[in-house]
């Protein structure tokens, strides 16, 4: 019996392609569908109703509209580098930089709806990453947060940029110098 129901499956969805389908019942009462019209049996032509269909997403175009996103209002961002805060120092007994930035957007609309203007600025939030760079080189970083494990005497510049997900930059750097104080070891 499952062959017969992939039969009439696969005639059902090739529907389209043929111009005509024919019903039609043998002497046992086996129903049987065709393109053609059986002989020596009744055929009743059937007319199958459009199927309804949805085009396929073009993903690369949806890829670069994510990442474009932000321009498609006028969003203002803020960056801002909460921690450590520049010209500060560190003395012997602190071993670790706690670094944390953060980032604000305000949305610019004149619509009264404050509804869409939440919603885009939720989605002009998602778009933005914050990136840390100690040193000029860039660190792995959690939602604007990094350590730096044991850091060394000298003086050391932490670096915050706000990007989109094509590497934009929505927002100036903010910046730090942060000064390490270790005794020296003979």
């Amino acid at each position: 019996m499952k062959p017969y129901f992939v039969f009439l499956l696969a005639t059902l969805i090739a529907a389209p392609l043929a111009a005509q389908i024919y019903k039609h019942v043998d002497e046992n009462g086996k129903v049987s569908y065709s393109d053609k019209p059986a002989e020596d049996q009744k055929n009743e032509q059937v007319e199958l109703k459009p199927i309804n269909t949805t085009p396929g997403m073009d993903l690369e175009q949806l890829a670069k509209e994510k990442q474009n996103f932000v321009s498609h209002f006028n969003a203002d961002y803020q960056l801002f580098l909460s921690s450590p805060s520049d010209g500060a120092h560190m003395m012997a007994h602190q071993r670790d930089l706690q670094i944390e930035a953060g980032f604000t957007v305000t949305i610019r609309s004149n619509s009264p709806d404050q509804a869409k203007i939440d919603q885009e600025k939720q989605a002009a939030m998602a778009a933005a990453k914050i990136e840390i760079y100690f040193n000029g080189n860039k660190l792995a970083s959690d939602n604007g947060k990094a350590t730096i494990k044991e850091i060394t005497r000298g003086e050391h510049k932490i670096t915050a940029r706000l990007v989109n997900g094509g590497g934009k930059e929505l927002a100036p750097a903010a910046s730090a110098t942060v000064y390490v104080h270790r005794p020296l070891r003979r």
